[in-house]
């Protein structure tokens, strides 16, 4: 079981039970190094716009994220969470390098440990070097591998900014757009 003090506040702590339950558990504390990657495109404009992908994936299974029956390790590849994102982040990186957009700087980063509680992007936030009052918007491509059969793209986060209700307003493509409002 893995169980943490947030989970515990939230879900168990005010659990009416009819009978007392007892427990006996032993917790592991684990360290683990993880590593963003960031690349910068200098347009000299005024915002820059911040594109974003993790790059882990599933690993072994070892935080209870296996959905393997069979017993024994092996790697979860992670092709559309996430190698799929990061491969359209960097296309886009590519593009946006050789196009005459200059409109706003681009810095893309390739997140660590999104899969063990976003904490490569957490990390970042908190990261002093980045004036955050110059950042336009940011774009996550997270498993965008996954186009549905009747074309329904999924856009999260529209609140969160309000540059992205009329922008997906001007889209004209063949995708049904699908807002969601959160972030």
């Amino acid at each position: 079981m893995i169980l943490n003090k947030k989970v515990y506040d939230t879900h168990i702590r005010e659990m009416r039970v009819m009978q007392p339950v007892v427990m006996n558990l032993t917790f592991k504390k684990e360290f683990r190094t993880g590593t963003n990657i960031v690349g910068y495109i200098n347009n000299n404009a005024a915002q820059t716009v911040i594109i974003g992908a993790h790059y882990d994936h599933l690993g072994y299974g070892e935080d209870g994220s296996s959905r393997m029956t069979e017993p024994g390790r092996a790697i979860h590849n992670g092709a559309d969470d996430n190698a799929s994102g990061v491969a359209a982040m960097l296309a886009l990186a590519d593009k946006l390098k050789k196009s005459a957009q200059k409109k706003y700087n681009y810095l893309f980063i390739a997140f660590s440990a999104e899969e063990l509680g976003l904490l490569g992007s957490k990390a970042f936030v908190k990261e002093k070097d980045f004036d955050r009052k110059k950042a336009a918007y940011m774009i996550n491509m997270d498993m965008v591998g996954r186009l549905s059969p009747d074309r329904k793209l999924t856009v999260g986060g529209v609140g969160t900014s309000p540059v992205w209700g009329s922008v997906l307003k001007s889209v004209t493509s063949n995708f049904k757009i699908v807002n969601d409002s959160s972030g």
